[in-house]
């Protein structure tokens, strides 16, 4: 059931109809709580979030990603963890707070990278690099930015790898 709502409330994102997936989230997270489902109830609250977030609700999604972050972590399960942690650090870094995004945005790496998941750790690196840089803290910046250009050169994103080089460049 709790899945079956968690899908009805992707078809209600996608026909843009954000509060009736919030009906369905939020009906959804209910049976978690009471169910006792951290691991479920951390990807619910991580969309509940993602939308309030959309709607303008900013402090109510920061509370929400930092809940899904608590659950995630007592339950010891890294993917909701990485999952959870990576959207606050870059909501964070958007409102300019820098220094509060980058312990989330450098642990979320981290995970991506023991998840083995190339793509989202060099997003997680990406923005670790571009705090780092604006810190001026030179040489951990460098390091970043290489992480992220080896991330892409496995990725193949040739992109990806002209911007890393070109936050290097920045960051010396």
């Amino acid at each position: 059931m709790v899945f079956a709502r968690h899908g009805r409330a992707n078809v209600h994102r996608a026909f843009n109809d954000p509060d009736a997936a919030l009906v369905c989230l939020r009906r959804a997270d209910d049976v978690c709580r009471t169910h006792l489902l951290p691991i479920q109830r951390s990807f619910h609250l991580t969309s509940i979030a993602h939308i309030d977030l959309q709607q303008g609700r900013i402090d109510q999604a920061l509370r929400t990603y930092r809940e899904a972050i608590a659950l995630s972590r007592r339950a010891r399960h890294a993917e909701g963890l990485a999952q959870s942690l990576r959207p606050l650090g870059e909501v964070l870094f958007a409102l300019g707070l820098h220094d509060d995004a980058l312990p989330y945005l450098q642990e979320a790496a981290l995970l991506f990278a023991q998840l083995e998941d190339p793509a989202a750790e060099a997003e997680a690196w990406s923005r670790t690099a571009a705090i780092l840089t604006l810190a001026g803290r030179s040489a951990d910046a460098q390091e970043a930015w290489v992480r992220v250009q080896r991330l892409r050169e496995q990725l193949g994103d040739m992109h990806g790898q002209l911007v890393a080089l070109e936050g290097l460049a920045q960051a010396i």
